[in-house]
């Protein structure tokens, strides 16, 4: 008899467009048809976070019916969304049910998340946005409160289980270096509400197939090469090195560029990475439109 202990793994749980008034929360599981007699079915509780007292509400997943996939959904009216300042947490828990008994069962955090991109710009709660972010192994050991405080982003490879919790629960932003175009793995951060954005080598080949997957993913540039984009990118991550002509690089590039320049060596503090950004905005400074630094 089948016991889908791989139902915590194969579940989704991803959100749509969020506004004020309301936001839809949905959770798909692939591989089961309601033809076989399944449903998904759950509750969404929240929302919490460490810096506010709030009154928590529980929302109901509704299965959808027939389709490929098993797919549920509850709608937040007034949602609370997840940032840096405010990391609003809702608790899922969810129940995979084959003729009304429950078969398995699984509980995930979910935080909705409203970075995006548009044109040459990113955006975060409906505002313009620019990202700074150092590389974790190049700053001296810091709390995720320091990452909060100094309003910089994580940037680190493949991140455990154990960063990507406690950073959803502190408000510190993850830019997660990946060294493959790893389906499985970027739908593993995707669970994760502080992992904004996944890193990925240039040219990476990238079929998502419908993964939905709440994430801006990048594509990274050597210093030098031309900045051409492949179609999954939605961000392009540019290194200087000693080379700042980032103009005529990025001449045909339509999506929003993060400049990045590797500091001199180890650094004390993050606020000393933050400095470096601040540092390399300034070198960088002219009519091309920059989205982010990280050093």
């Amino acid at each position: 008899m089948e016991t889908f202990a791989d139902f915590a793994d194969r579940l989704e749980l991803f959100f749509g467009e969020g506004h004020d008034t309301i936001a839809h929360v949905y959770a798909r599981l692939r591989g089961r048809t309601t033809a076989e007699g399944f449903q998904l079915a759950g509750r969404l509780t929240g929302p919490a976070c460490l810096y506010a007292e709030t009154l928590p509400a529980t929302f109901k997943f509704v299965d959808r019916g027939p389709g490929n996939s098993l797919v549920a959904v509850a709608i937040v009216p007034e949602p609370c969304f997840w940032t840096p300042d405010m990391p609003q947490i809702y608790q899922a828990t969810m129940e995979l049910r084959q003729a009304g008994n429950v078969v398995a069962r699984a509980e995930r955090i979910v935080g909705m998340r409203t970075l995006g991109a548009t044109g040459r710009k990113l955006f975060y709660d409906g505002k313009r946005w620019v990202l700074r972010g150092a590389h974790q192994d190049t700053v001296a050991e810091a709390q995720l409160s320091a990452w909060r405080d100094a309003d910089t982003a994580i940037v680190v490879r493949h991140p455990d289980e154990t960063l990507c919790q406690a950073a959803s629960r502190v408000g510190a932003l993850i830019v997660a270096e990946l060294d493959s175009a790893d389906v499985g793995e970027i739908q593993r951060l995707s669970r994760w509400p502080a992992v904004g954005i996944v890193s990925l080598p240039n040219r990476a080949p990238l079929e998502l197939g419908g993964l939905a997957h709440n994430l801006l993913l990048a594509e990274r540039f050597a210093s030098g090469q031309p900045i051409t984009p492949a179609p999954w990118a939605q961000v392009a991550i540019c290194e200087t090195g000693q080379e700042l002509d980032l103009a005529r690089r990025a001449a045909g590039c339509s999506i929003p560029l993060i400049a990045t320049r590797a500091s001199d060596g180890p650094l004390e503090s993050v606020t000393a990475g933050r400095g470096l950004c601040d540092a390399l905005q300034r070198d960088l400074a002219g009519p091309l439109d920059i989205s982010g630094y990280i050093v």
